[in-house]
């Protein structure tokens, strides 16, 4: 399983930088879904995504932009990855399936928001909006998958603002049928967001003793819960 997902901020025409980075990713890490935000294009069709994907084993939706603003693609290997819904609201687009042989839900992409002060550097940090941000994490059983890499996946045009706004959250599911799951960003080149990568990593360090995410220190419960454990 491999999910890469990216805001392009404005998917070109053939043949220009940001087109042909998109076909090096899905060549270089040939993932299973790929998900792509800000593409800027009000209209698509077969021969474009094609084009980027590099062969014909593909299904995709969209949803256009509005005055070249905004604009969502999803690309999945159907072979991989079996659709049996497409959910559009105003501020989204998700396709709701099934892995072959699996059950979850893995959420990505530019949440235009961060959970902690720590995740953004020159930038004001609203506490109210994190806020909102973990419940709905919490409430919805998610889990974030840590992001290796660079500390933050969006950089402003001048340089100086850094925030970490793209990220992965999945579910226990995933997490039980996934046990070596990892994220990490990759190379920043014709965007100010990073594309980010989830993948299952196949390194075998002998046995697994245990699986232990940061943010669960965070929980004041969590102390107690080991001890009487």
């Amino acid at each position: 399983m491999k999910i890469i997902s990216l805001n392009v901020r404005g998917l070109g025409k053939i043949g220009e930088d940001t087109i042909n980075w998109v076909k090096d990713l899905i060549r270089i890490h040939n993932p299973d879904i790929f998900a792509i935000q800000e593409s800027k294009r009000k209209k698509l069709n077969d021969g474009l995504i094609e084009i980027i994907w590099g062969n014909n084993n593909f299904e995709y939706v969209y949803k256009p932009a509005v005055d070249f603003s905004c604009g969502t693609i999803l690309i999945w290997n159907p072979s991989k990855f079996i659709v049996s819904q497409v959910v559009e609201q105003e501020f989204f687009l998700a396709i709701k399936g099934r892995w072959v042989d699996v059950d979850d839900w893995i959420i990505c992409g530019d949440f235009n928001e961060v959970r902690r002060e720590s995740e953004r550097k020159n930038c004001v940090f609203v506490e109210s909006r994190a806020k909102m941000f973990n419940d709905f994490i919490d409430k919805s059983n998610l889990i974030e998958i840590p992001l290796g890499g660079l500390k933050f996946t969006r950089i402003s045009d001048d340089g100086l603002k850094y925030s970490k706004l793209d990220r992965f959250l999945v579910s226990g599911a995933c997490i039980s049928m996934w046990v070596d799951l990892a994220a990490c960003t990759l190379d920043r080149k014709h965007s100010d967001h990073c594309p980010i990568i989830l993948k299952v990593c196949a390194n075998n360090f002998g046995p697994r003793l245990t699986g232990v995410f940061n943010n669960w220190f965070e929980d004041v419960e969590c102390e107690e819960l080991i001890k009487d454990a």
